[in-house]
C-alpha cells in the first residue's frame, strides 16, 4: 500500500484545530503500528494506539470489553453509556498510557500518541479521542495526537 492509498491523499488535517501537513514516513510507520494494535482488539469496534518518544515506541494498548480503574476515573469527563456492556470499558489510548503512567523517566512533552480505527468498508475511520482519553492525555502531558478520520490521517496539538 502506498501513502496516497493508505490516506487518500498527500496532507492531513481537515478539522478545525488540526495542522495541515504533509506526513513523514515515520508518521505513516507509526500510523502502521497503531494499526497493529488495533488487530489485536477483540472489540466490535476495533481501536489501537502507540505512545512514541522520537524514534521509539513505549507503549501500545488497543480497546476491550474489560474495565480498569484508570477507565473508570476518567469516564466522569464524557457523556457515554453509563450502563450495559460497553460502560467503562477499556479504550485504547488509556490502555496505552496505564504502563507509563507511574514512569518518572517519561519526557510527556516528547510524547506522540497515534490512534487508528479499523473498518470493513474502508481503510480506516473516525478514532478521534473521546472526552475522557483526551483528559487522560493532557493530564500525562501529551500535547500532540494522531488519528484516523474516515477520510484523512490527522495531526493535533492539544497542550
Amino acid at each position: 500500500m502506498n501513502k496516497t492509498e493508505f490516506f487518500g491523499g498527500s496532507n492531513i488535517g481537515n478539522t478545525p484545530n488540526t495542522m495541515n501537513c504533509m506526513i513523514t514516513a515515520r508518521q505513516l510507520r507509526n500510523f502502521e503500528y497503531a494499526r497493529r494494535a488495533a488487530e489485536m482488539s477483540t472489540f466490535r469496534v476495533q481501536v489501537g494506539a502507540i505512545a512514541v518518544a522520537g524514534k521509539k515506541i513505549l507503549s501500545s494498548g488497543w480497546n476491550s470489553e474489560k474495565s480498569h480503574t484508570t477507565q473508570y476515573r476518567f469516564d466522569r469527563y464524557r457523556d457515554f453509556r453509563t450502563d450495559g456492556p460497553c460502560a467503562n470499558a477499556l479504550h485504547a489510548e488509556i490502555a496505552c498510557l496505564i504502563p507509563l503512567l507511574h514512569n518518572p523517566e517519561i519526557d510527556w512533552p516528547r510524547v506522540e500518541v497515534y490512534v487508528y480505527r479499523i473498518r470493513k468498508d474502508q481503510p480506516f475511520g473516525m478514532a478521534r479521542p473521546c472526552a475522557a482519553c483526551m483528559q487522560a492525555l493532557l493530564n500525562a502531558g501529551v500535547r500532540n495526537i494522531y488519528y484516523t478520520s474516515n477520510n484523512a490521517l490527522i495531526s493535533e496539538r492539544i497542550a
